[in-house]
Formats: C-alpha cells, structure tokens, sequence
C-alpha cells in the first residue's frame, strides 16, 4: 500500500509539471525566433464554467486488510470557473469480513481490531485543469482529469470496547468521525451531456486505537493519548450527467 502511495503521488506530480495547459498557456518554442511567443488554443467542445453534474459511483475501498467493502456513491457538482467546482458527495458503505479476520479467530483464538466505513458525508473544492483528446479508430473522445480536496463526517463502527477482553461478546460500536479528503479524478465525455468517471478518493481521520481500552480511568489519564491518523481509500467508477 505505501509503494501504490508513492507512484501515485510521482505519476500525479510527474504528469502535472509536463501536461498543464488552459486556453491562454504560454508555450516557448525554441526553433522559432526566440522574440516570439506562441499561444495554443484548446478549442475545448465541453465547456465546464456555469455547468452543474450529477454523478453516480460504485466503488472497491482499500485500508483494512479485514475487511471487504464496497461502496455506493452519489454526487452533485457545480463549476463556477472552467477549471474550478464545488462538489457534494454521500457515500453508503457495505462491509463483510475477510478470509484472513476469520482465520485468524479460528486459529488463534485472538480478535483484530477492526474500524469499518458506514456511511461518509462531504464537500469538496474541484480543481480540473487538464484537458484533452484521444482519437481512437477513427473516433475522437475527450476527457478531464481534475482534483479535489475538502472535508467529511464519517460514520464508523469498530469493536474497540470489546477486543482484546475476551470476557465480553465481540460487538461493534458506532462512532462519528471528521476527515480530510482529497481525491483525482479522470472523466471521458460519452456524448455532450453523459461522462464516464474513474476516481480515487482517500480519507484521512484521527480515531482511537486499542491501548488503553481496557485500564482503570486514573491510569488512563496518565497514559500518552491513544489515537493514530487513519486512511482508507475509494476506488471509484461511475457514470454521470450535465446539465
């Protein structure tokens, strides 16, 4: 997971220093006289700026190697500026537990600590400023690749009051949670109006770990806060409309 990190993080940089281009970038050309500048035009056919988009997404989620979630999301975005928008979003998780949480009961006898994604409500600040075209036998298709950076309310539910006891019945508790979200995406238009989206979305959040659960109230306040920055990820794959 940290390796898909780091091509993530060196692909988006590496593309974004050698492929941004709006309608009035400024490209020096060095075979022509260099007291001249050239402008390329984009001739963009979709316009953006003033346009609203619904969007909806089914997903894989990635971060807990216990768990097995899928998820359904639904978007409502608006583009005040060609390259920048505002998007609302409300993600509905489903969780099933993994082969190895289960085996690990079998043979162990010992619980993880598990902290699944329920249901996740946000915004976001849209920044597209990628734009092109693909011509593919003999057919043109155009596309955007944007990002997105914003905050959440998540809701979770872990068995961090029952781990670890093995005197209690393993139950899972709901918890509300406030994350950081960021996200790129990449939408080929089908027509004028319909778009097909990939996306990857994570969240970051601060949540409880399992250190000081089970002590006494006073040694617990003696003890280093037990909480640690958490990450899932949303790998998302949808269709959606403008208007």
């Amino acid at each position: 997971m940290k390796n898909l990190k780091v091509l993530l993080i060196c692909l988006v940089t590496t593309m974004g220093i050698n492929l941004y281009s709006s309608e009035d970038s400024l490209y020096d050309f060095l075979w022509l006289d260099p007291d001249k500048s050239v402008y390329v035009l984009q001739n963009k056919l979709y316009k953006k700026k003033n346009s609203i988009f619904l969007e909806l997404d089914g997903s894989i989620a990635f971060g807990d190697e216990f768990l097995n979630t899928h998820s359904a999301s639904l978007k409502l975005g608006y583009y005040f500026a060609e390259e920048w928008g505002l998007e609302l979003f409300g993600t509905k998780y489903f969780n099933s537990f993994a082969f190895n949480y289960n085996e690990i009961k079998r043979i162990t006898g010992i619980t993880p600590f598990l902290r699944r994604p329920e249901m996740a409500l946000g915004a976001m600040l849209l920044w597209t400023p990628f734009y092109g075209k693909i011509n593919t036998f003999n057919k043109i298709f155009y596309f955007d690749w944007g990002f997105g950076l914003g905050g959440a309310y998540l809701q979770t539910a872990s068995n961090l009051k029952t781990v670890g006891d093995n005197g209690l019945a393993e139950r899972f508790d709901d918890e509300t949670q406030t994350a950081i979200a960021v996200k790129t995406d990449f939408k080929v238009r089908i027509t004028k109006n319909w778009h097909l989206n990939t996306e990857i979305k994570i969240f970051w959040f601060t949540g409880d770990t399992v250190g000081k659960v089970h002590l006494p109230a006073e040694l617990k306040e003696n003890l280093p806060g037990n909480k640690k920055i958490t990450d899932f990820y949303d790998f998302m794959i949808g269709i959606g409309y403008t208007f």
